[in-house]
């Protein structure tokens, strides 16, 4: 077995063989459900020099807050590395309600876009919260 840390946000990309067998591959964040607050970081560069040094980097830190029926994320960004995806694959994990609405960014996000099966849905990469409300 597995065992995550509840409230962690795990980034995962496409298994590759090696670094740049899929260029630009998307980004997944799985998404543990906590009544709570956690922290979880994200670093990502260019993986093909020393430009890390000049700032061409990107450290995102996700702080989730999770409530009876409600799951907030909020993202900060520091560096100046820009990544290739324009949007992150977000999957809830061990949410103890069905999900009602989701805001990005103050804007209602339509539940069509929400997959159900498996409770994901894109949002852009430079979100800045995202509010999760549940019935």
């Amino acid at each position: 077995p597995i065992f995550v840390k509840e409230g962690a946000i795990i980034p995962k990309y496409p298994v590759q063989q090696y670094v740049g067998q899929i260029e630009n591959p998307d980004l997944t964040l799985e998404v543990y459900y906590k009544l709570g607050k956690e922290t979880s970081v994200v670093y990502e560069d260019a993986h093909d020099g020393y430009d890390y040094n000049k700032g061409r980097y990107s450290y995102k830190t996700f702080k989730l807050n999770g409530k009876e029926n409600q799951l907030i994320i909020h993202q900060h960004k520091d560096g100046l590395f820009e990544t290739q995806y324009e949007t992150v694959k977000i999957k809830l994990k061990s949410l103890p309600f069905l999900v009602h609405s989701i805001e990005i960014d103050k804007e209602k996000f339509g539940l069509h876009q929400l997959n159900f099966a498996d409770n994901t849905f894109d949002a852009p990469k430079d979100f800045t919260e995202i509010y999760i409300i549940g019935l």
